[in-house]
């Protein structure tokens, strides 16, 4: 038996300041779930300068829940394509965050994939320590079959 797709939640099109996690932790409070602890991203794959430049498409969460009815307009439930991915994982840091993205982006041109893609990043905490400062474990995948 092969990998099941995951099942996410998707806010479209985030790019105001009051488009963001809130936005679909509301929306699934509301259809009476929870948001999960896994939350992502997605943004075109392309040839970027700097992180300034990247402008995610969309955001998303895992849920157990699908048979959401009242979700507004902007929310809606899909899931990422089953198949495989090529990834890099790190400790998140918004210095070192472009470094590690241009080191998937080579690995990804160089190896002759086909252009027009996303990609999918994902962070997870690594503690649930409240009193301990911001940290978290971020991937970033990129679909390759």
């Amino acid at each position: 038996m092969g990998i099941q797709p995951t099942i996410r939640l998707y806010l479209q099109h985030i790019f105001h300041s009051n488009k963001n996690f809130r936005g679909i932790s509301f929306a699934l409070e509301e259809e009476g779930t929870i948001m999960t602890p896994l939350c992502g991203c997605v943004y075109p794959l392309k040839n970027y300068n700097s992180t300034e430049e990247i402008h995610y498409s969309s955001l998303y969460t895992a849920i157990t829940k699908t048979d959401l009815t009242s979700l507004p307009s902007d929310v809606y439930v899909d899931s990422i394509p089953e198949g495989t991915f090529l990834c890099i994982a790190f400790k998140w840091s918004k210095t070192e965050y472009y470094d590690y993205f241009c080191k998937l982006k080579k690995a990804y041109d160089d190896s002759g994939f086909s252009t027009g893609n996303s990609v999918y990043e994902f962070s997870l905490p690594n503690n649930y320590a409240s009193a301990k400062e911001e940290d978290f474990i971020t991937e970033l995948q990129i679909p390759i079959k």
